[in-house]
C-alpha cells in the first residue's frame, strides 16, 4: 500500500520444528494462539506475514515493544530446530501496519546463503541496522526465508511491529535524496506462492536474489 522512502543507505512460544522469528517479537505473539512456525501456504492465501484471521486480530501489537533508535544495530533471532540446511533470507520494512498482498516492502538486508543457520544444523543470530535516517514512527518489519533442504519449494515469512525513534544525530533530508534512495531499496522477493507470482525456487540451492539491494551478506 505504502512506499517507504529512505534517505541514506543502511549498513549492513512455538513448537520446536521449522522456524519462527523470535526477535523482533512478531505480531500476535501474545494475542494470537494460531501463530506457528510453518512456511506460508503454497497457494499464497496467507501472504504476507502468514495472516490467518481478521487483520485487526492478527496484527495485534498487544504487549509487544520492539522500539529501536534509527541507526542502531539490532538482533534477528529464531526459535525452532528445522533449519533445512540454511538458504537465503531478506529483511524488509513497510509503513503499512496491517500489510496485505498489495503492500510494498522495501528490502534493507539480503543474506544470500547461510540463513537462518551458518553451520547447517542450528539456528544462528544475525545483526541488522535500522536505517539511520529512517523517519521516526511505526513500521512493519518482515523476515523471509527460502529454505535449502526442505524437499519441496517453501517460503517462510514472519512480521513484527517496530517503533523507530529519532537518531541522536540530525541529518539533512531532501525529496531528491529520498526519491533516489527508494530505488536503492528493492521490492521484497517472493517465490513459491501460486497466487502471488509464478516464480518457483526449488530445493537444494541457496537462492541468489535478482535485486538484493545495497546491503548483502
Amino acid at each position: 500500500m505504502f512506499l517507504i522512502l529512505f534517505s541514506v543507505v543502511l549498513f549492513g512460544t512455538a513448537v520446536q520444528g521449522h522456524m519462527i522469528m523470535a526477535n523482533p517479537v512478531p505480531y500476535g505473539k501474545y494475542a494470537n494462539p494460531s501463530i506457528d512456525n510453518s512456511p506460508l501456504d503454497s497457494s499464497g492465501s496467507n501472504y504476507p506475514c502468514k495472516v490467518t484471521s481478521d487483520p485487526d486480530t492478527w496484527y495485534s501489537q498487544d504487549k509487544i515493544d520492539n522500539t529501536y533508535a534509527a541507526g542502531s544495530s539490532q538482533t534477528l533471532s529464531f526459535t525452532g530446530s528445522a533449519v533445512h540446511g540454511g538458504g537465503s533470507c531478506q529483511l524488509a520494512l513497510t509503513n503499512d501496519m496491517q500489510p496485505d498482498a498489495q503492500t510494498s516492502w522495501r528490502v534493507i538486508l539480503s543474506i544470500e546463503s547461510g540463513c537462518p543457520t551458518t553451520d547447517g544444523t542450528t539456528a544462528a543470530t544475525y545483526n541488522w541496522t535500522v536505517p539511520e535516517d529512517l523517519e521516526a514512527g511505526k513500521y512493519s518489519f518482515a523476515w523471509t526465508w527460502i529454505s535449502k533442504e526442505a524437499g519441496q519449494p517453501e517460503y517462510y515469512m514472519n512480521c513484527a511491529p517496530i517503533t523507530v525513534t529519532s537518531s541522536s544525530s540530525t541529518k539533512k533530508r531532501s525529496s531528491e535524496v529520498s526519491r533516489r534512495a527508494a530505488t536503492d531499496y528493492p521490492e521484497l522477493f517472493v517465490a513459491n506462492l501460486d497466487s502471488i507470482n509464478s516464480c518457483t525456487i526449488g530445493p537444494d540451492v541457496d537462492p541468489v536474489y535478482p535485486a538484493p539491494g545495497p546491503n548483502v551478506e
